[in-house]
């Protein structure tokens, strides 16, 4: 069984209901790869005695408890075969576990022809390449990777986090590696009491990925794998390392000891935790957090209500977040794509706050890791819980770590305002807590008898509306036969051949179900609130763009760019002169760019609606003893986030000089929109965020 008729199983059994359509989209598969796939699982259910799965509609329907679910993806889950991809990537694994592996254990352990070994072996030597790791034979030694015992480890690293980030294959890849399940549930309990003795609190997933490269590099070195390491004196407090010795030293051969140690105290320390009961902080670190806080809301025309508790977030990440980018340790990060694409704008406005962190530790956030940041702030800015009637409580549960968790909340609470979430909490606080909710939305199976949603970490907007219509039907009490009618696409063909002739039945139904299934959540689609398109060129029709050729005061050229706001009702009086008399000029916060500033208020000072307006100034005006600014861009927010992208678009384009000095040389209204339009419709915003390189040391 492959691990896409795996995947297949999960959609169907975590969601029966789901469309046939959805799955062959989802999957990229045929109808025909799907039916022969549905025939194998079908024939698996039977012999587990479980109900089969039913097609009806054009969907598929299956009816299991949760632990039968468990059980059974669980079961499948050990008669995975691997793709060509998966194998590679597990036949390493097994190199760096198992020394000295000849063609015939390689061949036996992966359930795979001795030729496939061979061809698999010439892909992964020039894979390697580039790693400074060789893929050696020798009739005597057999098959064995030779080179860096650093960047073995770190491929190792990188393998082990992403397996154990992927359920399906997890439980099989411990069968692979011949996994010392006495040894590994030693080093999980040690892991355990060093929470203790440190006074933190890893998530079930960090346990797990620790115990791993922990095992790993044991095993190495009690196979006579040394690796040499630079003094971490400097930059590790010498106490946890001699925590980190007590607790791991009779796990280790004598020689070699320290190094191998302090690998171990790289990798705890590189932890992201759930909670961190530190006694003292940083100042610096702090100073430079609560700059990079001002930087984003500045940026971004927002104020952060939590702050203070936004900063303590960002602190405890950037922790264990710093000894990753010092020591080169890798790190998976399973939402970045998805986050990237959803947030895109968002993503860009952190990356622009975080100078002073960045010049504080002296190093530079690679992609994965700023992408945490960009959770963390998102997380703190989603609206607050409305004030209205709930009669219905819920919690969160999740494995990954809190800045994660958090956003899942947040989520959660914008999708059920009539919910009160009460928290998110860990797997294992939600087993040592025992808590009492009426719903329990949860990331993971959980053994309980509460009504449980199991969700993804991210959903996306269509996953959104699924989950709504579910839960909208536990709270109206709807059954089955009360939801709306499904639609018969072979009854309606029937139908319609009654009044004409059909050249292809075949497409013709296959668009009928696509069509019917885009239409399958439009009455809950309509209850969501969604964002409606508030890009910069949406927000700066041609009637709200001026040019002004004669001199003006501060005070003159607010009122005048806010004139388009005004006349529209967009704005109060009021939020006008929040403005000016708001405004230091000690303090030129409104100044974003060369010659370029964005004034705003809060939504509470008069906004009506979001909106903004330019002014482009032939003369310019002083916005404070230094800075002149010649093109004003006022925003009025309605809430913390509705203005980002729009924001984002223009702070990216002004910085910019090219741009920035084509929009000042305008002379006409029409002329400067035409300008906006063709630079923007044509997504030319790329030019300025550039990749972003890391230099990290090879410490560990």
């Amino acid at each position: 069984m492959d691990s896409m008729t795996i995947q297949m199983i999960e959609m169907i059994v975590n969601k029966s209901g789901i469309s046939i359509t959805k799955i062959i989209s989802e999957l990229g598969i045929t109808k025909g790869q799907l039916n022969y796939r549905l025939k194998k699982i079908n024939m698996l259910l039977i012999q587990e005695h479980l109900p089969m799965i039913l097609r009806k509609n054009q969907r598929l329907y299956i009816e299991l408890t949760m632990l039968e679910k468990k059980q059974f993806i669980e079961t499948c889950s050990s008669l995975i075969h691997f793709s060509d991809h998966e194998r590679l990537n597990y036949l390493l694994l097994v190199l760096i576990f198992n020394k000295n592996q000849t063609l015939t254990t390689l061949s036996d352990t992966l359930f795979v022809s001795k030729n496939t070994i061979l061809a698999d072996m010439k892909k992964l030597k020039e894979e390697l390449q580039d790693k400074k790791i060789q893929l050696q034979y020798s009739r005597k030694t057999s098959y064995s990777l030779v080179g860096n015992e650093v960047e073995i480890r770190k491929l190792a690293i990188t393998l082990l986090k992403g397996i154990v980030e992927d359920s399906i294959v997890f439980h099989t890849i411990q069968k692979v590696l011949k996994i010392e399940q006495p040894l590994i549930q030693a080093i999980e309990q040690n892991i355990c009491r060093l929470e203790n003795v440190l006074n933190v609190f890893f998530s079930e997933t960090k346990v797990i990925q620790l115990s791993y490269v922990i095992y790993m590099g044991i095993l190495r070195a009690n196979q006579g794998s040394r690796i040499q390491m630079e003094s971490v004196e400097k930059y590790v407090d010498l106490s946890i390392y001699h925590k980190v010795s007590e607790i791991f030293t009779p796990f280790l051969p004598e020689k070699n000891q320290q190094n191998e140690l302090q690998f171990i105290t790289i990798q705890i320390l590189s932890t992201n935790t759930i909670k961190n009961n530190m006694s003292q902080k940083d100042q610096a670190l702090m100073q430079a957090i609560y700059q990079a806080v001002s930087n984003f809301e500045r940026l971004s025309i927002t104020q952060v209500e939590k702050r203070k508790e936004l900063c303590n977030s960002l602190y405890q990440h950037l922790i264990p977040a710093i000894y990753r980018i010092k020591f080169g340790v890798p790190d998976s990060n399973p939402l970045a794509k998805q986050v990237i694409h959803e947030y895109n704008y968002f993503h860009e406005l952190v990356a622009s706050s975080i100078q002073p962190l960045e010049k504080t530790l002296q190093i530079c956030f690679p992609e994965q890791e700023l992408v945490y940041l960009t959770i963390i702030f998102l997380s703190f800015l989603k609206e607050d819980l409305r004030e209205m009637n709930v009669t219905k409580t819920a919690l969160v549960v999740c494995m990954h770590g809190v800045s994660v968790s958090r956003l899942l909340l947040e989520n959660l609470k914008e999708l059920f305002p009539q919910i009160h979430f009460t928290r998110f909490m860990s797997l294992r606080e939600f087993y040592e807590e025992n808590p009492v909710a009426d719903f329990v939305f949860s990331t993971v199976y959980l053994d309980t008898q509460q009504r449980t949603f199991i969700i993804k970490h991210f959903l996306n907007e269509q996953e959104k509306r699924e989950l709504k219509q579910k839960v909208e039907s536990e709270l109206n009490g709807a059954e089955k036969g009360n939801l709306p009618a499904m639609v018969n696409t072979e009854k309606l063909i029937k139908l319609i051949e009654q009044y004409g002739s059909i050249a292809d039945k075949d497409h013709l139904e296959t668009a009928l179900n696509k069509y019917f299934s885009s239409l399958e959540y439009e009455d809950i689609a309509s209850q969501v609130e969604t964002e409606s398109s508030n890009s910069l060129l949406d927000l700066l029709p041609l009637k709200h763009i001026q040019i002004y050729d004669q001199p003006l005061s501060f005070n003159e050229a607010i009122h005048l760019v806010s004139k388009p706001l005004l006349k529209e009702g967009a704005i109060e009086p009021r939020y006008v002169e929040k403005i000016i008399n708001d405004y230091d000029p000690e303090y030129p916060y409104f100044v974003v760019a060369p010659e370029t500033a964005i004034p705003h208020a809060g939504p509470e000072d008069g906004v009506n609606r979001l909106s903004m307006s330019l002014l482009k100034l032939s003369y310019p005006v002083a916005f404070s003893k230094e800075l002149d600014v010649r093109l004003i861009v006022m925003i009025a927010p309605a809430d913390q986030k509705g203005h980002m992208d729009a924001v984002s678009t223009f702070y990216t384009l002004v910085h910019n000089s090219v741009h920035l000095n084509n929009i000042l040389a305008v002379n006409y209204e029409k002329e400067l929109r035409r300008y906006l339009e063709s630079v923007l419709l044509e997504g030319e915003k790329k030019y300025v965020f550039k990749p972003r390189n890391t230099h990290a040391k090879n410490l560990f």
